[in-house]
């Protein structure tokens, strides 16, 4: 479990520009070692990973904090079973990140991390489109908040239901 408290850093972006996810470098060792140990890692790579290397690999779990004026009904949890005896506030999301977010395919049975930890300590970190791939998000201007949603894209079902209409 790392602590990370975003107004010691500035803030967080969500990019749908970048790829990639990245945290500030003042994680790295301490996220880095606490990988190694989850995933059972001798050592920490961010590359040329085999598909044995990453079958232990964690989810990552990310925790928002929420707004103060959310109503019950507003509020959602992502995907998960986490328990709200987890969370610090009752209005905090947790948004998991899988493995299949996180890693991605660089040839033929290989991968490598989708994430960083190189950023800036000044500039927080930048959450990129392999975290936002699994949500709708709104971003609701009047109100000064952003909300997240499960996103249900199956566009292999969607292609499907396009070619049997076109016959």
């Amino acid at each position: 479990e790392l602590h990370y408290d975003v107004k010691t850093f500035n803030t967080i972006y969500l990019d749908s520009g970048t790829t990639d996810t990245l945290f500030p470098t003042v994680l790295s060792k301490p996220f880095k070692r606490a990988f190694r140990k989850i995933a059972g890692m001798k050592s920490y790579k961010d590359e040329d990973l085999t598909e044995e290397e990453i079958s232990g690999f964690p989810s990552i779990i990310l925790q928002l904090s929420g707004a103060a004026n959310v109503s019950k009904k507003e509020l959602l949890l992502a995907k998960n079973n986490f328990s709200r005896a987890q969370l610090t506030r009752s209005n905090d999301i947790l948004i998991e990140i899988t493995p299949t977010q996180y890693l991605t395919p660089t040839g033929e049975g290989t991968y490598e991390m989708g994430f960083d930890l190189t950023m800036d300590d000044e500039e927080g970190g930048l959450l990129g489109t392999n975290f936002m791939s699994n949500f709708d998000i709104l971003f609701d201007m009047d109100a000064s908040r952003i909300g997240f949603a499960d996103s249900h894209c199956n566009y292999e079902k969607y292609i499907s239901i396009l070619h049997a209409a076109e016959q």
